[in-house]
């Protein structure tokens, strides 16, 4: 209550302490979905994950227009649409606990013994704290610029959907990973292997994103949400918010293959090293400077790359760093120059966009090749 009214004061916005209040009943029933959706994961059982994840959005969706078309007695536009969205979260809960108990047939109520809930405890809550160290940055910063500027929020609102479209390839990855390399946890050969491989997919899709992002922002933005968009310091906002979701991808990808083989605190740390600037810093600069308070958000992701990568070795568990990070970046930099070059030739850029395009894939489905080739040669034949 007191959360919410904070924030509709700071945004003065009256109407939006009711929206929150409803929201906040959402809590309650994602924990249920996302447990459940959790127990698939584990039993690496992606397409019913995937079909629990649509249908998670779908009855978001409905909410969100029902609350438009059908509004419910004196309440306002976000309240009505806080409400329709909570009777969506409610019905899929609902739904997936039907399906965990076709499913899992789990036993709803009775006691669960102290020495398994400790063990439970020491492993799931780094990761569980972690994230909502991750979860909590963006509202927060969001939140700060907000308070000083509601224009800039805007942009930074603008910035967040158009990079959360690459942050989606990571978080995806993730899901994978874990059950994954915990698959092979007592094998730690094997484990850095699979674990070198999903960075490295990963970086295949998500460098070259990244990069399409920061060479055409103002083009992505203007087609996106209008030419007003495009003013001002829009630009460069999404180019470090891009950069930001690259470097926190090192870190979340990184929290879950360490999760993997059963340490969960580096996910914390890594987390508190990224989110600790943001809520350091960014209060006292926010409202004077947005740009710099983005600036700050990027750098500590940044950083906490560099953590994340510290602790591989702290926990003895070295990946193949150039595999993982450097060869995935090459076909990358040379559609970067390719499209960089198209800039001086004007009304032959378009063929060079093309030209940078095709040499990405040519490259990478070659250095791909070229993998596979040297893994199959040290692979011992054994009959």
């Amino acid at each position: 209550m007191c959360i919410s009214t904070t924030t509709s004061h700071s945004y003065h916005l009256p109407d939006l302490k009711g929206a929150l209040i409803i929201s906040s009943i959402m809590f309650i029933f994602n924990s249920v979905v996302n447990v459940g959706v959790a127990s698939f994961s584990g039993n690496r059982d992606f397409s019913t994950q995937a079909f629990f994840m649509v249908i998670t959005t779908a009855f978001s969706t409905c909410g969100t227009v029902l609350g438009v078309l059908l509004p419910i007695g004196k309440m306002n536009p976000l309240e009505n649409i806080s409400l329709w969205m909570c009777v969506g979260s409610i019905l899929t809960a609902i739904f997936i606990c039907l399906k965990v108990e076709r499913v899992h047939k789990p036993k709803w109520f009775g006691s669960l013994p102290f020495q398994e809930f400790q063990s439970m405890l020491a492993y799931g809550v780094p990761s569980w704290a972690g994230n909502i160290a991750k979860a909590f940055q963006q509202p927060f910063l969001v939140m700060m610029v907000g308070s000083g500027s509601v224009i800039a929020v805007g942009y930074l609102a603008n910035g967040f959907r158009i990079t959360g479209f690459i942050g989606i390839i990571t978080w995806a990855f993730m899901i994978v990973t874990f059950p994954f390399v915990a698959e092979k946890s007592q094998d730690l050969e094997e484990s850095k292997h699979r674990g070198t491989s999903c960075i490295r997919y990963n970086n295949v899709l998500l460098y070259p994103l990244t990069a399409l992002i920061c060479l055409f922002p103002d083009q992505i933005n203007g087609y996106l949400f209008g030419a007003s968009y495009t003013t001002g310091d829009s630009s460069t906002y999404i180019r470090l918010m891009a950069l930001g979701v690259l470097f926190s991808s090192v870190g979340r990808l990184g929290g879950s293959i360490l999760a993997g083989i059963g340490k969960t605190k580096a996910n914390f740390w890594v987390m508190i090293v990224a989110g600790i600037f943001v809520i350091t810093i960014v209060p006292f600069i926010a409202a004077k400077s947005p740009v710099l308070a983005v600036w700050i958000y990027t750098g500590g992701w940044a950083v906490s790359a560099l953590s994340m990568i510290g602790f591989f070795y702290y926990e003895k568990f070295p990946l193949d760093w150039w595999k993982a990070y450097g060869e995935p970046l090459i076909p990358t930099i040379a559609m970067i120059a390719i499209m960089e070059i198209g800039h001086l030739a004007k009304s032959w850029f378009p063929l060079f966009i093309f030209a940078g395009l095709l040499s990405l894939l040519v490259m990478t489905i070659a250095i791909e090749k070229r993998s596979i080739v040297r893994s199959d040669i040290h692979t011992p034949n054994i009959h």
